[in-house]
């Protein structure tokens, strides 16, 4: 329910997004295997196989974003994706993600793959302003970020990786920057300009060089 008021409040998604986003869930969930084809903006930020480094891939409440579960899946990436749906499979396979669940201790658990240096993937957008959030203003209205997430990528001095899915015509486009900031504070705010970015449909600003990319995964 958070995650749909969120997107309510931000509008974060237009109806397109929103009716595939709707389609290729059904397909997942009734079994029905696809390979999705995504356009990558910033794909040389994505970890690969290998990478000694943790990473932290934090994205708003977006339609689409699971998509990019299924990228690391075929690029066999291990991860670990904060969720909490229940069963939640790869987009368009039968194969359960490795979920961390808001009824394990997720923080903990979150801190324990990034200090043996894994990835996460977590949505770090809320609907109202928290003990641990920070409020920043958008194109659509006010954004609270949470910084526990933040926090505990800076103390593991772990990669930041923020990512959005958009509908570009009939293309489906994922935009990824890496934070250049160090602290939490300044991480949040970057991660703020980059929700706003891709809400006016701008293409987010590359801090640290861009590139781009197409790929069936």
């Amino acid at each position: 329910m958070k995650a749909w008021a969120a997107r309510r409040e931000l509008r974060t998604d237009n109806l397109g997004e929103t009716s595939l986003e709707l389609i290729l869930t059904e397909l997942t969930r009734r079994g029905v295997e696809y390979d999705p084809v995504i356009e990558f903006d910033g794909e040389e930020h994505l970890p690969r196989p290998g990478d000694e480094r943790p990473c932290l891939l934090a994205c708003a409440h977006m339609m689409l974003n699971s998509l990019i579960a299924r990228h690391l899946y075929d690029t066999h990436v291990p991860f670990a994706g904060m969720t909490a749906e229940k069963g939640m499979r790869y987009p368009g396979t039968r194969v359960r993600v490795d979920a961390i669940t808001p009824t394990e201790s997720p923080l903990i658990k979150a801190r324990q793959r990034l200090s043996r240096g894994g990835h996460v993937s977590s949505m770090i957008d809320r609907d109202v302003a928290e003990r641990r959030t920070l409020g920043f203003e958008t194109v659509n209205g006010p954004l609270f970020v949470s910084t526990a997430l933040l926090q505990i990528a800076v103390r593991m001095d772990a990669r930041v990786i923020f990512f959005g899915t958009r509908l570009r015509g009939d293309r489906v486009v994922m935009t990824l920057r890496e934070a250049e900031e160090t602290s939490v504070e300044g991480q949040a705010a970057e991660f703020a300009r980059f929700v706003d970015q891709l809400l006016r449909g701008v293409t987010p600003r590359s801090w640290g060089g861009g590139g781009s990319g197409r790929g069936r995964s």
